[in-house]
């Protein structure tokens, strides 16, 4: 009997979990699948549901794992359950949760009752081996839209782009302070977050408010994507960036921290010590330097291994293995 397949986020609120968890709805279209909140209406349907047919409940983040530990308790059996690891558990916990180290060992436990995890890169896969007992199998993040057919052209002005929740942890200070060393350079920062007056203050302190521009944040990144040159990730740490998947999707080359969460990740043109502004500097000239080449080399590999159809097809290969 064919089980049907239901995907639990804690809430609808546009965060990379949870257009994660969108996505994989859409890839199940063609079968018997259902997207909640983590909300009492929702769930008291669900359980009810549950207990009638076998069903494959698939989670997003701590909240949702937690819930689906309870239900794996009461429907044992019954249930198949999947949680995505979006990203280093002990990094959220440090970050997130203030470095409260019980959170991540109440995580781990709850994780281990699951039948399989779903982890973003092979770095994560050998990562959490160490930690969990149940099968793991990697799904890269992706995006909607078709891939682009246009080619990406430097012209005089080199513009960069950073989108984020603009938090310490995505250390976009660092590329604010890296424009004084890059002239002809632009900067737009698409994102809100605690951080973004002081982010603000900075530019202005350094003379620079006129070369940055902050949107805020918004529903229609796309046309940054379309009208940048080259998308800059200095984060401390990463899962596999969703706005890596959609500005490779565009052909937009990527500079990223040289952390191992992102070694796996081919999609990345060069790597930068995230502490050194320099660092920085040096990689986005190497890029300019091969720019033509580095952006059909992106906008190609994304078409080859992270395109929409091709995970997908990973997906359903995953739930039908469960089914």
């Amino acid at each position: 009997m064919k089980k049907k397949v239901l995907i639990l986020v804690p809430r609808f609120d546009g965060s990379a979990p949870v257009s994660v968890a969108e996505l994989n709805y859409r890839m199940l279209a063609s079968c018997n699948a259902n997207l909640i909140p983590l909300t009492f209406s929702d769930l008291i349907g669900s359980m009810i549901a549950m207990r009638a047919e076998p069903y494959i409940l698939h989670t997003h983040t701590l909240n949702c794992d937690l819930f689906g530990y309870l239900l794996k308790k009461i429907y044992g059996q019954n249930l198949i359950w999947i949680s995505t690891i979006h990203n280093s558990i002990e990094d959220t916990v440090k970050y997130r949760f203030k470095g409260r180290t019980f959170i991540g060992k109440l995580w781990f436990r709850i994780l281990n009752n699951t039948d399989t995890v779903i982890v973003l890169s092979e770095f994560y896969r050998r990562h959490y081996s160490k930690s969990l007992r149940v099968p793991s199998k990697i799904l890269h993040n992706t995006v909607l839209n078709e891939v682009s057919s246009e080619k990406k052209s430097l012209g005089v002005e080199f513009k960069l782009l950073c989108v984020g929740r603009l938090v310490r942890l995505k250390n976009f200070e660092l590329v604010i302070k890296s424009l004084n060393n890059l002239p002809n350079s632009t900067l737009t920062i698409v994102g809100d977050g605690p951080e973004k007056e002081s982010l603000i203050r900075l530019a202005v302190d350094l003379n620079l408010d006129k070369r940055i521009h902050f949107i805020g944040y918004t529903t229609d990144v796309d046309k940054y994507y379309k009208k940048c040159d080259a998308l800059v990730i200095p984060s401390f740490t990463e899962g596999f960036p969703l706005v890596l998947a959609e500005a490779c999707s565009f052909g937009l080359p990527v500079v990223a921290s040289d952390i191992e969460q992102l070694r796996d990740i081919n999609l990345i043109s060069h790597y930068f010590n995230n502490l050194d502004e320099l660092s920085l500097v040096s990689s986005l000239e190497k890029l300019k330097r091969d720019y033509d080449n580095l952006a059909e080399l992106t906008l190609d590999n994304f078409s080859r291994n992270y395109s929409y159809e091709k995970v997908r097809v990973e997906y359903n290969k995953i739930i039908e293995g469960l089914s």
